[in-house]
């Protein structure tokens, strides 16, 4: 899938910000016409994995980006940028696991219950804490690479 991944976005890289949340395709250069999706948040899933795996295929596959999180913040931001990085990620990796859901009852249920939130009610939520100052950030990039291992036990992964 990375490999695919990547060709599509060089394929196409100038018009995904175009049909972000529409599907797409383009040619390879072997002249296979290659069908994918793009998230609103940007994440290519091409067709043949749209709606393809298992609940606990597509929660195994949000841990193991969740897990690679913290290498794709860039450290030399401020921190509130950081903070914005990883509360974008997340979103991104939990919009893109329940696309991946073969359970299209389950993922529909899981954005009505469940959706992502926006990064002013992030925030605030920290603020409902008591958070203040860097505090806040600090708390939204640690929350955001900590999934809910109630979620992973009903599934068996804990």
């Amino acid at each position: 899938m990375p490999k695919l991944k990547t060709a599509v976005k060089e394929a196409v890289g100038k018009v995904i910000s175009k049909v972000s949340g529409a599907f797409g395709s383009f040619k390879n250069k072997g002249g296979k016409t290659i069908d994918f999706y793009v998230t609103p948040e940007g994440s290519v899933i091409p067709q043949m994995k749209y709606h393809s795996l298992s609940d606990v295929g597509a929660r195994k596959w949000y841990l193991s980006q969740e897990e690679q999180m913290p290498d794709l913040i860039d450290n030399s931001q401020p921190l509130e940028q950081q903070a914005y990085q990883a509360f974008f990620l997340r979103n991104k990796y939990r919009t893109t696991a329940r696309e991946l859901m073969a359970n299209r009852e389950l993922a529909e249920s899981l954005y009505r219950t469940d959706p992502n939130l926006t990064w002013s009610e992030v925030v605030q939520k920290q603020l409902n804490k008591g958070l203040t100052g860097d505090d806040i950030y600090n708390a939204i990039i640690q929350s955001s690479q900590r999934s809910r291992k109630s979620v992973n036990r009903s599934l068996g992964l804990e």
